[in-house]
Parts: C-alpha cells; structure tokens; sequence
C-alpha cells in the first residue's frame, strides 16, 4: 500500500499524521491470533488513540489481492 512512496514510509509509521474519530478498531493481536483475518490482511500501519492509548491497526492490505483498508481520515490532516 505504500511502497510507491519508499521517502514517506517511516513517517507513515511514526508521526501521528490523521485525526482519529474512531471508537473501534482491530487490535494488532488480531492477525496473530485470527487465521482468517491473518491469511487474507497484513497490517501496514498502525495509530494509538491519544485518550485511551490503545493501538490499532489503521490500514492492511492483501498480499493475494488488489485490497486495502484503512481505519483512519487520510483527507483530514492534523494542523
């Protein structure tokens, strides 16, 4: 989901860049421990809410297919 943008790939891993609004979200643990969900998504970033400081996975992709998600607002960006 990101290799066509190799400069911006760390970035996307560490600096929060998109406002979060989201109650719900998908645990990293899910894709250890949900073999459905592992063999079709892997995990390609992901966000911890500043209130709560969970982490969540905030976009995947399929390896064997042309899908993608994400759990996130890319068009609203953080001033």
């Amino acid at each position: 989901m990101f290799d066509h943008t190799p400069e911006l790939k760390e970035k996307y891993t560490t600096v929060p860049a998109a406002f979060q609004s989201h109650s719900y979200g998908l645990d990293l643990e899910a894709f250890e421990t949900d073999a459905g969900l592992n063999a079709m998504f892997h995990p390609t970033s992901t966000s911890t809410d500043p209130n709560s400081h969970d982490t969540f996975v905030s976009s995947m992709e399929s390896a064997s297919y042309p899908f993608f998600g994400t759990q996130f607002h890319p068009e609203k960006v953080l001033d």
